[in-house]
């Protein structure tokens, strides 16, 4: 079995919602702070992080039927198609898009140009594979310090 070699990080974990505003409202009760938010089709999403560490991903959706509600984890690289290759090779299945540039134009105005995928691993479990070009570490530096908790 060939083997991807992870020099990646865990990136985000996608929550889809019926109950958006309460969601977030929770987990900022537990320390979560927003850190981007953006619109896809229609609905508010939005990004909560804690300490640096990788993002809780909030949709909102209109049915409480979660089944099929696209869960999936996303681990960030440099080298997208790469490590799309390797989990096609190793038994995974194409899903939702192949890997393209997805530009994210946030509600602040920010554009973060994504290059991203998805796939359908072995065990049914949904994969994105992404990379922020101008992901920039700065940014959470930044951030934290702004909204730095006394």
């Amino acid at each position: 079995m060939k083997r991807f070699e992870m020099t990646d990080t865990f990136h985000h974990i996608a929550i889809y919602t019926s109950k958006y505003d309460e969601s977030i409202k929770f987990y900022e009760a537990l320390g979560f702070v927003k850190y981007i938010d953006w619109i896809e089709d229609g609905n508010p999403c939005c990004f909560l992080n804690m300490h640096n560490g990788p993002f809780l991903e909030f949709h909102c959706i209109e049915s409480e039927q979660l089944a099929d509600s696209g869960m999936h984890i996303c681990i960030h690289t440099d080298d997208v198609d790469g490590f799309y290759a390797c989990a096609i090779e190793n038994g995974a299945k194409p899903w939702k898009c192949p890997p393209g540039n997805y530009p994210l134009q946030c509600t602040n105005g920010r554009t973060i140009d994504a290059r991203l995928a998805f796939i359908k691993a072995p065990g049914g479990e949904i994969v994105e594979i992404i990379s922020w070009k101008n992901y920039r570490a700065e940014d959470f530096q930044n951030f934290y310090a702004a909204n730095k908790k006394e």
